[in-house]
């Protein structure tokens, strides 16, 4: 999530700094919480929520689904373009290593705070069916590809890191407007994929063991980099033209496919699993055209970012890692997304949640050992 720079010479002291990278991250991370209090409120209300409530729910989630892809473009975008520019491979391995560390020490706290959850009476609050949680068994699920349930995303970057420079020999050789095609062609060909593997739903597609848990991503990482690096002219108005289309899409095709039978839970798991994963081919359209609207968009592209927002991207792997404490907290204190509704309620949950765990970030940065869990 924040890596130890948004630079394209990736050094600190002599590059210039690129600051729609910034926001993505600012954004992405905002994002992520709110997409994890809808899911929650989804979970809780499965078959009870109509209405205002249902659409301002399902408005929320197909925007903010983009937010995982981004971060592996944009991870993509920066590690590959290292390995280009400076031959850089240890970087990437070592890199790799860092985050499984990371990703292992909190699937062992996480652990501990799930028993703990438990023997106060709020495990409800979690979206996984854990069974009796201990740091040993946590551990052991990770191989098995059932990461904590937002820690996934540690392990599948770790994966990705470890091939970025084999990958980034053949990629360097492409031509400008193979980097534009490809680029736009590799998330789509997942995302048809995906739409197969959804006919015969024999395991799962992101998740089915540690080994193999990032490796349909690895076609957004390369996206961005190819993206990132091929595009030199602004697309944005095409971009805005393919988002809002897909956007519409997916709220259409998803009100249709719930729309079916509204009271059972299984059209609800059903549409969720055909529209809102990463490459469902709405989500996976939206993602390349926001990650373009941004990335190639001059606003973006601007030096006078807010400090703020500046350093809301700097501690965005905090944020990311740790708010799942803070949600679960405020879930226990009755502090849901559906007062005074749905629409305002999950603004008002999700800016509690980011605030929390960005102060917590904060506190633990001030810890030279916690810091290096929280950041890269």
């Amino acid at each position: 999530m924040n890596q130890d720079t948004n630079t394209t010479g990736l050094s600190r002291n002599s590059a210039v700094r690129e600051v729609w990278i910034d926001w993505i991250r600012a954004v992405g991370s905002v994002g992520i919480v709110a997409l994890h209090v809808v899911t929650r409120e989804k979970v809780r209300r499965v078959g009870e929520v109509d209405g205002f409530d249902w659409w301002s729910l399902t408005t929320y989630e197909t925007v903010t689904r983009i937010a995982v892809p981004l971060f592996f473009m944009v991870s993509g975008y920066l590690a590959i373009g290292r390995c280009v520019k400076h031959g850089d491979s240890a970087y990437a391995w070592k890199r790799g290593l860092r985050i499984m560390a990371i990703a292992l020490f909190w699937t062992v706290a996480f652990s501990f705070w799930t028993m703990i959850r438990t023997k106060v009476g709020f495990s409800f609050a979690s979206l996984i069916d854990t069974g009796q949680a201990s740091p040993v068994k946590f551990v052991l699920d990770v191989f098995y590809g059932e990461a904590y349930f937002h820690l996934w995303f540690l392990w599948a970057l770790a994966g990705i890191f470890f091939v970025t420079p084999i990958v980034a020999q053949g990629l360097s050789s492409l031509t400008q407007r193979q980097k534009v095609i490809i680029g736009c062609l590799l998330p789509i060909l997942v995302a048809f994929d995906y739409g197969l593997h959804r006919q015969s739903v024999q395991v799962d597609y992101f998740r089915y063991s540690l080994l193999s848990m990032g490796v349909p991503y690895l076609a957004y990482t390369c996206s961005g980099y190819l993206l990132g690096v091929g595009v030199k002219r602004c697309w944005t108005g095409l971009s805005i033209v393919v988002y809002c289309a897909a956007f519409s899409i997916c709220l259409w095709a998803y009100s249709f496919l719930v729309g079916q039978n509204p009271t059972e839970v299984a059209n609800v798991d059903f549409a969720d699993k055909w529209l809102f994963m990463p490459f469902s081919i709405p989500v996976c359209l939206m993602s390349i055209a926001g990650f373009l609207m941004i990335a190639k968009s001059s606003l973006a592209s601007s030096s006078k970012m807010p400090k703020v927002a500046s350093r809301l991207a700097r501690d965005s792997m905090g944020i990311y890692i740790l708010h799942p404490f803070v949600l679960d907290i405020a879930n226990y204190f009755d502090l849901l997304g559906r007062r005074p509704n749905a629409f305002v309620g999950t603004l008002l949950v999700t800016t509690v949640v980011v605030l929390g765990a960005w102060g917590a970030t904060v506190a633990l940065a001030k810890v030279p050992v916690m810091k290096k869990t929280i950041s890269l």
